[in-house]
């Protein structure tokens, strides 16, 4: 499955879960698999938030040690600015 279907199937399955609002480790394999045959329940250890986010862990990752050394690197800059809102 390329990325770009399987960010469509992910999104599909996303939009599911919401109309039930539900959260998405409450829906079966069963259910997933409806919407692929690509599906495997070995995927779905990186569908929570924090799994997901820590996945990111490689150079400008969302992992929040990639994170705290961008935040570092760009902290050592002289016109550097961080502005959360």
């Amino acid at each position: 499955m390329s990325p770009a279907e399987a960010h469509e199937v992910a999104g599909k399955v996303v939009s599911c879960v919401i109309k039930q609002n539900k959260d998405l480790s409450e829906m079966s394999l069963h259910v997933k698999t409806i919407f692929s045959d690509s599906i495997r329940e070995d995927r779905f250890d990186v569908l929570t938030l924090e799994e997901a986010i820590a996945a990111g862990d490689r150079t400008g990752g969302t992992a929040p040690g990639r994170v705290r050394l961008a935040v570092k690197i760009a902290g050592q800059c002289n016109d550097f600015t961080l502005t959360i809102e």
